[in-house]
């Protein structure tokens, strides 16, 4: 109980610190060098975005397309 309050008695070697994590070499994350993306990926990436912004922001015209189409291929017409 007295070396929680006062700490190590003198007369007991001192014990080693103990090691933090992230101090060692292990711990450290490995140097990875990021290739830069192919300009055909991002272009893909980019035409993409377009597309479902233009689909999300006016749908109409895709709604109005699949609507005929599926008309088309009931064998029921329904007016």
């Amino acid at each position: 109980a007295r070396e929680r309050l006062f700490g190590p008695s003198e007369d007991q070697p001192l014990e080693a610190a103990p090691v933090l994590l992230g101090t060692t070499e292990l711990d450290q994350p490995a140097d990875r060098r990021l290739e830069p993306e192919p300009r055909g990926m991002a272009l893909l990436t980019a035409l993409l975005l377009a597309v479902c912004l233009g689909i999300g922001l006016y749908p109409q015209p895709l709604l109005a397309t699949i609507n005929e189409v599926m008309r088309g291929l009931t064998f029921i017409q329904s007016f």
